[in-house]
């Protein structure tokens, strides 16, 4: 028993050391009656909270944000949760509405909201502008559209009271409503959230395919070893099922794919899965499994391939949940012949039955969540991958045990571990190239296209170091659209975030290459002058004010005068010795107070 004793200590290292995503707190912050207070919550770049509770909620009626807001209501729904237990159908649309109260100190910042696939339509505004939809909401079947992807939405709340609408529609699927989880938090915090779990999911994903193929690629030069045929195929299929889940990663390769297409893959996936799966363990055990409940198995997922394939979700998917007991019931089966292959004292039995609990329970919980019965994350993809690697062993054990005299396949088994150790490492690759690609991506306005707040700050950190040693000046615009909110008010959110582009603009033609350009929140922004003193700095600002002028953006409910115009504060390090980043940012900012003071539409340097 001490090779099996030693392949469990290799499993617990490997499960110890292997990190999921960061996981959504717990919180016991929910909603109640449409409103959440999240006042006295301590919101951080690595905590995100979900957004359940009681959401107000309006059934048959599609409003405006504004409609939604002036409409009283005594309904209330809980999200996430389907909608059939309160109107009796799982058809239908409604409109949903959530008040989120936050402290006051997060006015103006940046933040974000993460939204699971969802099976029904939607569309979601905050504070009366969309942020975020999925599909086409209607009144009816034909003037809505079905979609199946997660979305990503960012907003700058102007108020400590954020203003959520949600329209949902759902003519298709037989699971209606806001059924997952919507998380809320800080942007830098839902960028790494979505960040974490693109990484996760491709690591595994990774090592499954590669394992999958390492196994096909046994069987290719061993035709008679169909177990590795099996386990390679399921090793495959159970890669593609996790394209599926979280953060869905199928919708990014494969973004105008049908949505009943993609549904029905998902189905048909588990089903040719389970097949392989049964025909995989028959082989393992051919004494211990009856091989009559793999044949009827089997005929049973040809039989449900068939019906997904012509009928509409209405109709497979329910059949589906019957399914899941008929798998349930099933893997019950299979601990039955594992438990008979350790009694019996088959090779690696019991390795492959602790590794078959674990695995079970992972489907168990996936299975609770597509049911809606429980929510949380996925985990039978994480599940599998550990169990691949310890069947890999096991499968590798008996091999080599078999034909462990014939120096040749010695050999191949030495040339298909190189093999493996450089496709690991070619995606080992791949994923940093991956991660470098999205940490890029998380230092972006996306409205702008300039740097963000996160990108400044990085920066600024950097610049005041190297001024420290190397006493090269250093120069801190900090810019501010005069009269921004009247503006907004007067002309409208989209004709406003017209001006922040065009501003944007101009400071992109203005300093060029001569410095950092960031969007530091709403309409404010700043730039990083590296090798500029003051006076050329002052000179600096004073051609991005003068290009705000030429522009002729009409503003007539300026205080200034009848077209856009900009101040701007700023501090160099060849007046003063700033010691940290945050000197720069309050010398700068009061600097640009005194302009906004004095008239605004001009520059003062402190």
């Amino acid at each position: 028993m001490k090779k099996p004793i030693h392949i469990l200590l290799f499993f617990i290292l490997l499960l110890s050391g292997f990190s999921l995503p960061s996981i959504t707190e717990q919180n016991e912050l929910v909603a109640d009656q449409g409103i959440i207070n999240l006042q006295s919550y301590e919101f951080s770049k690595d905590k995100l909270i979900s957004l359940n509770g009681q959401w107000a909620f309006h059934w048959q009626q599609l409003l405006t944000p504004t409609e939604a807001q002036q409409q009283k209501t005594s309904d209330y729904m809980e999200v996430p949760d389907a909608w059939d237990i309160q109107t009796g159908t799982m058809l239908g649309y409604a409109t949903y509405s959530l008040t989120i109260q936050i402290p006051e100190n997060l006015q103006g910042q940046v933040m974000g909201i993460y939204i699971p696939h969802q099976y029904s339509s939607y569309s979601l505004w905050a504070d009366g502008e969309r942020i975020a939809f999925n599909g086409k909401v209607g009144d009816s079947k034909e003037s809505s559209e079905p979609a199946f992807r997660k979305e990503l939405a960012y907003f700058t709340p102007e108020s400590p009271e954020i203003k959520l609408t949600m329209q949902v529609s759902n003519f298709e699927f037989p699971i209606g409503g806001a059924t997952r989880p919507i998380l809320f938090g800080k942007a830098d915090a839902i960028s790494t959230h979505y960040t974490e779990l693109i990484a996760s999911t491709l690591f595994v994903i990774g090592g499954i395919l590669v394992m999958g193929i390492y196994q096909l690629g046994i069987f290719i030069f061993r035709r008679q070893e169909r177990a590795f045929l099996y386990f390679g195929i399921v090793s495959i299929i159970i890669a593609a099922r996790a394209l599926f889940v979280e953060p869905l990663f199928f919708t990014v390769l494969f973004p105008d794919f049908s949505w009943l297409w993609q549904s029905r893959l998902e189905h048909l996936i588990l089903y040719v899965g389970y097949m392989m799966y049964l025909l995989f363990l028959r082989y393992l055990y051919p004494n211990e499994m009856s091989r009559w409940v793999v044949r009827w198995s089997i005929v049973l997922s040809v039989v449900l391939l068939v019906i997904t394939t012509i009928v509409s979700p209405l109709i497979y998917r329910p059949i589906f949940n019957y399914f899941l007991v008929i798998a349930f019931v099933t893997m019950m089966y299979v601990l039955v012949v594992l438990f008979k292959a350790v009694r019996m004292k088959r090779p690696t039995a019991v390795v492959n039955l602790t590794a078959s609990i674990l695995f079970f329970m992972t489907v168990i919980n996936d299975a609770l969540i597509s049911l809606n019965w429980i929510d949380g994350m996925h985990l039978a993809t994480y599940g599998f991958f550990m169990y691949i690697l310890i069947q890999s062993i096991n499968l590798s054990r008996n091999y080599a045990r078999k034909f462990q005299e014939s120096e040749l396949l010695t050999d191949e088994l030495r040339d298909l571990n190189l093999t493996l150790d450089e496709k690991i490492h070619a995606r080992t690759k791949q994923l940093e190239v991956m991660n470098e690609k999205l940490h890029e991506l998380t230092l972006l306005d996306g409205l702008t296209g300039l740097n963000n707040r996160r990108f400044f700050d990085e920066k600024m950190v950097e610049k005041a170091e190297k001024v420290k040693r190397t006493k090269d000046p250093v120069t801190l615009l900090l810019i501010d659209l005069d009269d921004f909110k009247k503006y907004n008010d007067t002309y409208g959110h989209v004709l406003g975030d017209e001006l922040i582009k065009l501003a944007a603009a101009i400071f992109k033609n203005v300093v060029g290459s001569r410095g950092y350009i960031a969007r530091y929140g709403g309409e404010e922004f700043a730039i990083i002058l590296p090798d500029c003193t003051e006076e050329k700095g002052y000179i600096l600002a004073e051609e991005i004010r003068l290009a705000m002028e030429d522009a002729k953006m009409e503003h007539l409910e300026s205080s200034v005068s009848e077209f856009a115009t900009l101040s701007i504060g700023g501090t160099s390090s060849s007046r003063h010795p700033h010691q940290c980043p945050e000197d720069w940012i309050k010398l700068a900012d009061r600097a640009l107070y005194e302009s906004k003071e004095k008239g605004r539409n001009r520059v003062t340097m402190k």
